[in-house]
């Protein structure tokens, strides 16, 4: 027996226009169980269109047929207006047509008059309920989901803006330090210092990247970029840490690839640095080398009008590292995991590099895979397809004009690296010979220096080094000539000796496809090339004025004592308020804002200022954000804010200086930066 307390009231809307069907309905509604049913009749679409819409009703039961109309397009009209209650349709033909209709229209089920009876309509309004309740609490859970999520996001740039404030005057008054007088043992201290910052800071960025790929907060930019110069620039950002541990470091993009592309390049670099980082740090001799190349499966299986407009693109990073057990590679790239439990402790990371890479890659439409033999290795693959951009067509293509068949040596004794050389080389038209060894090159001048016009040697090689090679070649008077060029993975050959020993220049590796460019012809055309000098940065520019705001003392002094050096003048004040008032009283040329200060933020003191200035005519001044927060959106917030530049703390000094540089060079307007 079902006591009083536990029955309750069922409210349910009939539409139908017959009043017949209306009695039937509210006679078999009494008989059922466990409820008091309110029943309300609609008798018409437009009466059961307005109670649909107040949302207020447990069930709706709702006639096929009501007049010219249906009840499909009340359903489907009452849900646009806000009615989320579970729906039975009520027909008297058994059409299997009229049932896909009302499932697409929302129903829950369709019940055909003259076949219903209480227990069925109970076990279908039981069905509704239970229906219209796993619903509601999905959607709550939805809800609740999306709520935490956003708290997670918020909880995560805060703490990243917190964490980011302190890491910047670490970093930076690190940096300050080491430009000091200091003994041998003080200076490797901090090197000690700024190192293990750097590692804190690349987690800390490693883990927000995580929670926006998470969130789904990651959009990819689309603009042109030269493909190029983000590989080999992400090559240089490794090449004295993998000098250091003495590895080769080689990069190679195939001659054909000389073109601009068109994606997000900042994300590109991202996955090319997360890849070559890993493979230095599992690698303990030997080489790492980046490769790309066109994607020849991928054009084979592609029309022509797509070749024409696509890259398709095939990455590949390759080391001689301790290598990946085969029952781990497919487990890499998930979150928060590595091949070894130990590798987290023996060489660091946040493992999850791996997985943003991915997940960047998926973005970009591509995929990533990894082969790997233990002991000896591992290759990372990923293929992504990029638009060609607009600077395409102004790229150089082919040979270098006036230098075909002039003939170049390649001295080296690691194989993949005169290869790499060599293709490019033959690209531009040259005739390319190489060498493995010093001994090997003394041994082919006998019989080729006539025809030989320049030489590019390695530096560091086993028994007879490229010093000591360009001494034996200097000591016979027929072969000196011939130009000479160091590769060097270090840079370090003494500007003495190369006056001495008559060498034209020294190359980085892995070696710039434009710094090999401009070398070439620097050396081998003197007399017809008067190349431009590299412009740069100007040490600071006396009597320029820099107003500093910040809420926080050590990124004040931070910032003062950086431009001090750089031999501008400079102000402090502490918050917005302050900031507007100097900026009223004073003149400056350039004005450094932190976003996040009492009083008065950034965003306000910068509306402020530059109402002040169309107030009384004045020059706008610009006005560069500096902030520890580094979420989505944020940099075109200072923009919106009418800022003209953005920095993300820390800050670099040499990053700074150059931004400072380029807002006080003559030539560039005082205007906001276009996003």
């Amino acid at each position: 027996m079902i006591h009083e307390a536990q029955i309750r009231t069922l409210s349910v809307l009939l539409i139908d226009d017959d009043e017949d069907d209306y009695l039937i309905t509210r006679d078999l509604l009494e008989d059922i169980t466990g409820y008091n049913v309110d029943l309300e009749w609609a008798q018409n679409y437009e009466h059961g269109l307005v109670q649909m819409a107040k949302n207020s009703h447990d069930i709706y039961l709702v006639d096929y047929n009501l007049g010219n109309l249906n009840g499909v397009e009340l359903v489907t009209q009452a849900a646009a207006q806000g009615c989320t209650g579970p729906k039975i349709f009520l027909t008297g033909q058994n059409d299997r047509e009229l049932d896909i209709q009302a499932m697409e229209a929302g129903a829950v089920d369709y019940l055909i008059k003259g076949q219903i009876d209480t227990p069925s309509l109970e076990r279908t309004i039981r069905y509704a309920l239970k229906e219209a309740k796993v619903k509601k609490e999905l959607k709550k859970a939805k809800v609740n989901a999306e709520s935490a999520n956003r708290a997670k996001s918020e909880f995560l740039a805060n703490m990243s803006h917190e964490i980011r404030t302190p890491m910047n005057a670490i970093i930076g008054m690190t940096e300050l330090t080491l430009e000091t007088d200091l003994d041998e043992q003080q200076r490797q201290y901090l090197h000690t210092v700024r190192s293990c910052s750097e590692s804190l800071l690349n987690l800390i960025n490693d883990i927000l990247d995580f929670s926006k790929v998470e969130a789904g907060q990651v959009e990819l930019e689309l603009i042109d970029f030269d493909l190029k110069e983000i590989v080999e620039t992400t090559a240089e950002m490794f090449n004295v840490k993998a000098a250091e541990k003495g590895i080769e470091l080689l990069c190679y993009v195939e001659p054909i690839l000389e073109t601009w592309v068109m994606g997000d390049p900042q994300r590109l670099q991202q996955i090319l640095i997360n890849l070559v980082g890993n493979a230095i740090k599992f690698t303990d001799g030997g080489e790492v080398s980046i490769k790309v190349e066109l994607d020849r499966d991928d054009m084979q299986s592609s029309p022509d009008a797509r070749v024409e407009t696509e890259a398709a693109l095939h990455f590949q990073i390759t080391d001689t590292g301790i290598g990946i057990p085969q029952k781990h590679l497919t487990k890499i790239f998930e979150k928060f995991i590595q091949a070894d439990t130990s590798t987290s402790r023996t060489f660091g990371g946040s493992g999850l590099g791996l997985s943003i890479s991915r997940s960047l890659i998926r973005l970009m439409g591509g995929e990533i895979w990894a082969e790997s033999e233990e002991g000896k290795g591992s290759v990372f693959h990923f293929k992504i397809a990029l638009k060609l951009g607009a600077g395409s067509a102004a790229r150089e293509v082919g040979t270098m004009e006036g230098f075909r068949n002039v003939k170049v040596l390649i001295v080296d004794d690691n194989k993949t690296n005169r290869f790499i050389i060599s293709k490019v080389l033959w690209n531009w038209g040259f005739e390319v010979l190489d060498a493995s060894s010093g001994i090997e090159t003394l041994f082919l001048l006998k019989s080729q220096a006539d025809k030989i016009s320049l030489i590019l040697l390695d530096d560091q090689m086993p028994e007879m080094s490229g010093i000591e090679t360009v001494k034996a070649i200097r000591a016979h008077a027929g072969l000196r000539h011939i130009r000479i060029v160091m590769l060097s993975s270090n840079g370090g050959v003494d500007h003495s000796l190369l006056r001495k020993l008559d060498i034209s220049g020294v190359l980085k590796k892995p070696v710039k496809h434009e710094q090999l460019k401009r070398i070439l012809t620097e050396t081998l055309a003197p007399a017809h090339q008067s190349p431009d000098d590299e412009t740069q940065p100007a040490a600071g520019r006396p009597g320029k004025s820099i107003l500093v705001v910040d809420d926080n003392e050590t990124n004040r002094q931070l910032v003062r004592n950086i431009l001090i050096k750089a031999r501008y003048r400079a102000d402090l004040v502490v918050d917005g308020r302050e900031a507007v008032e100097f900026a009223g009283k004073h003149r400056y040329d350039l004005i450094l804002m932190d976003v996040e200060m009492p009083v008065l933020d950034g965003f306000e003191a910068t509306r402020e200022i530059r109402v002040a200035e169309k107030r009384a005519q004045k020059k706008r001044v610009p006005i560069i954000a500096l902030t520890a927060h580094a979420i989505q959106g944020f940099r075109e917030k200072c923009f919106r804010s009418d800022m003209d530049d953005y920095m993300s703390k820390p800050l670099r000094k040499d990053d700074l200086l150059a931004k400072v540089e380029q807002w006080l060079t003559e030539d560039v307007p005082a205007e906001p930066v276009a996003i």
